[in-house]
């Protein structure tokens, strides 16, 4: 039992890096773009502290 739920954990951590990786870039800036439209003042205000004069979309890739 516990080789089979192994086997399955390590399957399963090798295929969700392809799949996180399926949208590419074009849809990694379409999500930034969402989200940067979204945010609210404050939230806003702690991504320009930290990504300074780049965008989510930029960042995003």
């Amino acid at each position: 039992m516990f080789r089979r739920t192994a086997t399955l954990a390590a399957a399963n951590a090798f295929a969700v890096p392809s799949v996180a990786n399926a949208w590419g870039q074009t849809g990694h800036r379409v999500i930034g773009e969402i989200a940067q439209e979204h945010i609210n003042g404050r939230t806003r205000a702690e991504i320009e502290l930290i990504l300074g004069e780049e965008d989510l979309a930029q960042a995003s890739i």
